[in-house]
């Protein structure tokens, strides 16, 4: 029976091995104009990689600059020269393609590409994604169907608890656009509402002990929202 410690790996008394100190080999950084990327002789290469670089900047830049048709065109063209091992650009690509898809109101479009990369993502990126473009349009139940996955999987995100708690309200309010709710469903949107709002402020008493935000905890006790919640709350009792 071996005594707890007293054996040794064999790699402790092996010999050390030699280590050859070898020069660095000089490195010359590229050096690129502003803009390298929008002139056409960008593109007179053969790597595959490059071009897939040229695209994606051009598209970045006119996402900045609003051109949404454009964005959309240069995404498109880099699309077809990502590996398929490049998971990150792919799913970059992608959601930017989603979203000029939704400024440019193609929402069929933009929902298929969300789709795609929910099969693709391993994160929460393409629910983020299916948010916005139903925000975009109005879709105020599949927002809320958006929001209650984000809070599943995001549980401490106090952003999500209070988005929640304000579509809910919206739902509340007499909207013919929305809808006249049953009183019944009404009370289960209202419980939806209630429970939203107190996950808000304890998710954000949580970041109070954690990260000293009692300046956030405030601003939302202060915010009109939370003052609306209380008017309605002291209505109901």
């Amino acid at each position: 029976m071996e005594l707890f410690g007293s054996t040794f790996d064999d790699s402790v008394f092996s010999e050390a091995r030699d280590r050859v100190c070898e020069s660095l080999t000089s490195y010359n950084p590229k050096m690129c104009e502003a803009e390298w990327f929008c002139e056409s002789a960008a593109l007179e290469t053969d790597d595959a990689i490059e071009k897939q670089k040229v695209y994606k900047f051009r598209g970045d830049l006119a996402m900045r600059k609003g051109n949404y048709q454009k964005a959309l065109e240069a995404y498109s063209s880099c699309l077809q020269w990502i590996a398929d091992n490049n998971l990150t650009i792919r799913r970059d690509v992608l959601e930017g393609m989603a979203r000029c898809c939704t400024k440019l109101g193609q929402r069929d479009r933009a929902l298929d590409l969300v789709d795609l990369l929910s099969k693709e993502a391993s994160n929460t990126c393409h629910l983020t994604s299916l948010l916005l473009i139903h925000e975009h349009f109005g879709s105020v139940r599949s927002k809320i169907s958006c929001l209650q996955q984000l809070c599943s999987l995001l549980p401490f995100n106090p952003w999500h608890w209070l988005s929640l708690g304000q579509v809910c309200l919206q739902l509340l309010d007499p909207n013919p656009a929305i809808g006249k709710q049953k009183e019944v469903h009404k009370d289960w949107i209202w419980l939806k509402a209630c429970i939203s709002f107190i996950r808000t402020r304890y998710s954000l008493w949580t970041h109070v002990l954690f990260k000293n935000g009692t300046r956030t905890l405030q601003e939302f006790t202060d915010s009109r929202i939370y003052r609306e919640f209380i008017f309605h709350l002291s209505k109901k009792l």
